[in-house]
């Protein structure tokens, strides 16, 4: 992404022009930013640190989904294998109010009655 904002400047080579402005243009660098705004609210509430939450949110920004993709594995890394998966979309600081911090020794709210309505 940062080689594809860096090249016009380089070249000279501007991708506003009339004949490239389509509507297929438009709405790729719509669904590119609402993309970032919606990665980067979720980074910064679930790091801990403004500094780790902003080198994220500009790894966001310069490489796209590679950068999304590193974030969203690591943090499925930082589960145990007994944590649920959603957990991944919380805080630590709201797992630790929650109570879903001790997750591996206790069953979580909403599992259980989850395994009543698959089980029967």
């Amino acid at each position: 992404m940062l080689g594809t904002l860096m090249y016009p400047i380089v070249t000279g080579v501007y991708p506003f022009r009339r004949d490239v402005f389509t509507p297929w243009l438009t709405a790729a660098v719509i669904d590119f930013y609402v993309a970032v705004v919606t990665l980067s609210v979720w980074v910064a509430y679930k790091e801990s640190s403004w500094l780790s939450a902003a080198l994220w949110i500009i790894l966001i920004i310069c490489s796209g989904s590679v950068s999304t993709c590193a974030y969203i594995a690591l943090q499925l890394f930082n589960l145990s294998s007994q944590d649920p998966v959603y957990l991944v979309l919380f805080s630590s600081r709201n797992r630790t109010e929650k109570g879903y911090e001790e997750t591996s020794q206790t069953e979580s709210i909403g599992e259980g009655q989850l395994r009543k309505k698959l089980c029967g």
